[in-house]
Parts: C-alpha cells; sequence; structure tokens
C-alpha cells in the first residue's frame, strides 16, 4: 500500500526539526575528525589556528620542568578524547634562549609545525618564527622570520628557507615529548632533599638514571606528605613520589594532596 504524501509532511517537518535543534559539541568549530587531512599551507595554517582557540577545552596534561646540563624543558600535551591534537614543548638555556615549538597533529599526522625563538647575546635580542608543513610526515616546505622585537615580528612577512638536507626523525622527538609527560626512561625522577630557601622551599628530584634529568617543585603549602619528607627525610631517599603540580610563571608548583586538581593543573605520577 502506498504512503500518502501529506502523511509524511508531519514526520519530515519533526526530522528537519530534530537536525537544527541539536546542541552544538564544544568541537564543533574544530575540522571534523572525518574531514581529509589538511595538505596545503592554507589549511594547515587554519587548522593549527582552529586547535589554538580551543585550547582551553582539550584535555590538557603537563609534565615536570626537567634540568639536565643548564638546560630546562617541560612539556604540554592537548587532546580531544585521548587523541593528541597538540605538543609543546618548551625549552631554555639559562636566560639566553626561549624557545617554544607547538606540534599539531590530525588522525596520528604531524601537520605543522611552529617555533618561537628569542636570542639574547652580547645585549642583543633576536626574535624568529618558523614554520614547517608537511604531508604523511613529511616536510614539503619551511618558512621563519627574524625581528628585533616581538611587536615587529609579527609585521615581517614570512621567507622560504632552503632545505638543508638533514630529515629530523620526528618519531623520536614524539617519543621524547611523551617520555617527559610519562616521567618516564631519562625522565624518571626520585626524591632527593627537601630544601629551604629564601624564595620558598623546594622538593629536589634526581634523576633514576645516569644521565637523566633532574626536577624540582616549590613548595607553597604543606601537607601530610610534606610534613612527613621534612620529618623522615631518610625514609623516602631514593623513592619514586606519587605529585602533583601546576605550572606558573615557568615554574613547577607542588599541589598538596588535599586540594582540588583538574587535568589542566598537573599530572598524577
Amino acid at each position: 500500500m502506498k504512503t500518502k504524501p501529506y502523511l509524511l509532511l508531519p514526520f519530515a517537518s519533526m526530522l528537519f526539526f530534530a537536525c537544527n535543534n541539536q546542541a552544538k559539541h564544544p568541537q564543533a568549530d574544530l575540522v571534523n575528525q572525518y574531514s581529509p587531512i589538511p595538505e596545503t599551507e592554507q589549511s594547515i595554517l587554519q587548522y593549527a589556528d582552529s586547535t589554538d582557540t580551543q585550547q582551553n577545552s582539550m584535555e590538557r596534561q603537563v609534565s615536570l620542568i626537567y634540568q639536565l646540563e643548564g638546560l630546562t624543558l617541560y612539556v604540554e600535551k592537548l587532546s580531544w578524547n585521548g587523541k593528541p591534537a597538540l605538543y609543546i614543548e618548551h625549552t631554555g638555556d639559562q636566560g639566553l634562549t626561549d624557545r617554544s615549538v607547538r606540534y599539531y597533529f590530525k588522525e596520528d599526522s604531524l601537520l605543522l609545525i611552529r617555533e618561537s625563538i628569542k636570542r639574547t647575546k652580547a645585549q642583543e635580542t633576536v626574535f624568529e618564527e618558523k614554520r614547517t608543513y608537511l604531508r604523511n610526515n613529511t616536510p614539503f616546505r619551511q618558512e621563519r622570520r627574524l625581528a628585533t622585537s616581538a611587536s615587529s615580528l609579527q609585521t615581517r612577512p614570512f621567507t622560504d628557507i632552503k632545505p638543508s638536507g638533514k630529515i629530523e626523525d620526528y618519531t623520536e622527538k614524539l617519543t621524547l615529548l611523551n617520555d617527559a609527560l610519562a616521567g618516564q626512561n631519562r625522565f624518571e625522577t626520585v626524591f632527593d632533599q627537601y630544601m629551604p630557601a629564601p624564595e620558598g622551599q623546594y622538593l629536589l628530584l634526581k634523576s633514576k638514571i645516569p644521565g637523566g634529568y633532574n626536577a624540582s617543585l616549590l613548595v607553597k603549602e604543606e601537607d601530610v606528605l610534606i610534613d612527613s619528607i621534612k620529618q623522615y627525610p631518610s625514609l623516602f631517599k631514593d623513592a619514586k613520589l606519587n605529585l602533583k603540580w601546576e605550572i606558573n610563571e615557568k615554574e613547577a608548583i607542588y599541589v598538596p594532596v588535599a586540594a582540588k586538581v583538574t587535568s589542566a593543573s598537573g599530572l598524577n605520577r
């Protein structure tokens, strides 16, 4: 039996109404995970800009600030439902060089590397911004711009960089960043000592293996764990501690166990 057309009209209206009144997901402005992988410079930059604008809605992890031979390193990871969208690598060299590198991912494909560098030498400061575009995790274009101030850098055009011939192993870099976030391999630390200082009290952590990274946490507020460490430091010597922290003004600050911490404030070791 044929369905009469006028009986389909209410159903079609209800379907249209339902489809147009669905709540927008916080990720709605980000490129849909089923959309094609961006491949042109313009589409890659648009995707990266969209990712940047939605950082506050993402799941965030942050590593400790690690030190090794005058160098500092810490890493942030931003994800959608456990899928990495952006890694941010922060490094410094005793105030002479500050470097921030942003790695943008989509569907496990590395699309763009944005590198910002501030160098100070002989009382002269140089600002540099570099972009590397990738397809199938392989660079196909690099460009950069230079200036003597952060404000003037934004007005400078990018110029192409000739390939150096050296191919960086981004898989190895990603392993390093994940190790820092997880506190494993060269980033695995154990308790060394609790040190009072004029600017505050610090938990000092040392590498578990030779040649690894050390770290420290500024203690502004004490809890049961800190009280125990202060009273019986020998009991905690060389032990791996279950710590929480947050990064503020390029310093790792200890978060007491009783305090409420979100994924954006620190990691639970």
